[in-house]
């Protein structure tokens, strides 16, 4: 029941369906008989919730339009037909339209960070195959990494793999160990070609010699991965295309050093003349004293004392123990992951009224505010790219899933702040000095502040449930202490 100063909340062990059921539920039975009911204190109307609710885009009513793609279309053609049909959109002077929390951005972050990535890692590759091996050997072996990728792709599309956030994470994962085995087919075959062989002889005797390990040391690496496409549940389906991609990259990998780079590698002579080979003779030659000097007398040194080299390995592994038991070696589902904005949300006492909530959470987007001043004072630039609220329903996001809670008594703000490489202060410490500001406001049930871009919820959660209220109400009492 909605009243001035507040809502009151009734319950009915009786089931009632439509508003002429509920108008005679009775609330107050005197003594001597008299019933006032549900009817007789209140207008009960069947009807759409009339529910109280406000949003703040940058401190201007606004009105929060949420844009779902479908399953079968991409995340960036939808945006692509989204920005395309705005930009025909002529709105009356005053009205503005703007698209906040994309979803999209971060896709695209995780894309460039991964072709950056590529680029960088394709660049070393080839630069150190380059400096230790002859040119034509480190420009094939090098190719692999686009081949493999490329040719993974296209395989774990078939089994139904796409492009997203997970699938960008193990193309991340898998850059780092694509191209170790055409790495060793490569050198190894450099080294027969250096003892005097025609390409073609020194191919077939490099190949037969590292074959079986090269494919014993990537079936190993897809083993480790096959048990993720067996895990249930919803973890199961958010991570099961880990495994797809990997598996699907590494299996062409191993295709494509044991079949296609030898037949690069067998025709033809060398690449590397002049200058570059003066190089590569000058640096063979460090790598040859380095190994000769330090290495075989440290692994001399190793097996004459073994028993040392034994104590010291078991040593370094009961450390690692100790360190994982003592708690100093923590376990964590999902590492701190800092987000590009802070969430308030803010919940008041169960009735409260609306103005109460709007108070509240006015107060806190004027302590934002407060906090972003100072910042902008002592840095120079302001972090804060914009602020949204929703009073009156708070959404409840997790990689699982989401849920909304509608009420009078909830409110939702959000500090969205510039990017992480063009402001001085982290999300978290933004958090902290936010939370600082705002203080304990009146009335509030709980503040919850998030500034990770991961939510999975509270590390630990208590139900309790009783049919008696009222010792259901003394165990919380308890329970909080």
């Amino acid at each position: 029941m909605r009243t001035a100063n507040g809502d009151i909340l009734l319950r009915t062990p009786a089931e009632r369906t439509d508003a002429t059921e509920f108008s005679d539920v009775p609330v107050i039975v005197t003594e001597d008989g008299a019933t006032v009911r549900l009817s007789d204190i209140g207008t009960v109307r069947d009807g759409f919730a009339d529910g109280d609710l406000i949003n703040v885009y940058n401190g201007e009513p606004a009105v929060f339009v949420t844009i779902y793609r479908a399953p079968e279309q991409g995340a960036m053609a939808t945006e692509a037909i989204l920005r395309d049909f705005l930009d025909g959109v002529r709105l009356p002077d005053g009205i503005s339209m703007e698209i906040r929390d994309n979803d999209t951005d971060v896709l695209r972050d995780r894309i460039n960070l991964m072709l950056r990535n590529a680029i960088f890692g394709f660049g070393l590759v080839f630069l150190s195959l380059v400096l230790f091996l002859d040119l034509k050997l480190a420009f094939w072996t090098s190719l692999a990494i686009p081949v493999s990728f490329l040719g993974g792709l296209a395989i774990a599309s078939v089994f139904g793999a796409s492009i997203n956030m997970i699938s960008l994470f193990a193309l991340i994962i898998v850059l780092g160990i694509v191209v170790d085995d055409a790495v060793v087919v490569g050198e190894n075959v450099y080294q027969a070609q250096v003892e005097g062989l025609s390409p073609f002889d020194a191919t077939l005797k490099g190949l037969k010699e590292v074959a079986a390990p090269v494919t014993l040391g990537v079936t190993t690496t897809i083993m480790a991965f096959a048990p993720l496409a067996f895990t249930s549940g919803s973890l199961g389906q958010i991570i099961s295309v880990v495994p797809i991609v990997v598996i699907a990259i590494l299996f062409v990998s191993l295709v494509e050093s044991l079949f296609i780079l030898p037949a690069h590698l067998s025709g033809g002579g060398r690449w590397s003349v002049g200058a570059l080979a003066a190089i590569q003779r000058g640096v063979h030659a460090s790598l040859q004293a380095f190994t000769s000097r330090i290495l075989h007398p440290l692994v001399r040194g190793a097996v004459r004392f073994r028993y040392l080299t034994m104590a010291l390995v078991a040593a370094g592994i009961a450390l690692s123990a100790v360190a994982f038991l003592t708690g100093h070696l923590r376990f964590v589902f999902l590492p701190p992951t800092e987000a590009d904005g802070v969430q308030l949300t803010l919940t008041m006492a169960e009735g409260a009224p609306f103005s109460t909530t709007r108070m509240g959470a006015e107060a806190a987007l004027l302590a934002a505010s407060r906090v972003n001043d100072r910042i902008a004072a002592r840095d120079g630039t302001a972090p804060v790219l914009r602020t949204s609220a929703t009073i009156g329903q708070a959404v409840a996001t997790t990689p699982m899933g989401g849920s909304a809670d509608n009420g009078a008594n909830v409110a939702q703000i959000r500090v969205e702040l510039t990017p992480s490489d063009a402001r001085n202060i982290a999300s978290v410490d933004f958090e902290k000095l936010w939370r600082d500001e705002v203080g304990a406001l009146a009335g509030t049930e709980s503040m919850i502040f998030v500034s990770g871009l991961f939510v999975l919820g509270d590390d630990v959660s208590i139900e309790l449930s009783h049919p008696d209220d009222e010792a259901l109400i003394a165990a919380a009492e308890a329970l909080d202490g």
